[in-house]
């Protein structure tokens, strides 16, 4: 499907495995730093963005040059910094919407379900 040569599949396919199993720290990302933004914080999320990605260069020269790890461990250290922003950032917003004052967040919900906004 991708055309991957012969000698390289093997480890396309670690590769990828890894990956797919990070989706859930990826998409965890994803959806809490929406909700960051959609409250009004968009520094934070790309704060965390910034920190992962340094974890991601420190893990790869980990897993790599120190482990000898080769393609399972570039994977590894893809995917394991997704996590740290997906859960911090869902702390937060969890943070954020408990600190506001009673029947505020249920406002919100009403006024961009029937006003059509």
């Amino acid at each position: 499907l991708m055309n991957v040569p012969a000698d390289a599949y093997g480890m396309a396919r670690v590769y990828v495995m890894v990956v797919f199993a990070g989706v859930v720290g990826n998409m965890g990302y994803n959806v809490n730093s929406g909700i960051l933004q959609g409250l009004g914080n968009s520094k934070t999320p790309l704060l965390f963005l910034a920190i992962a990605c340094v974890i991601n260069i420190a893990l790869d020269l980990l897993f790599v040059a120190v482990f000898g790890w080769g393609v399972a461990g570039v994977a590894l250290a893809t995917i394991s910094p997704n996590f740290l922003p997906g859960f911090s950032a869902f702390f937060i917003s969890i943070g954020i919407i408990q600190s506001w004052p009673s029947g505020r967040f249920s406002g919100i919900l009403t006024k961009a379900s029937f006003c059509g906004r």
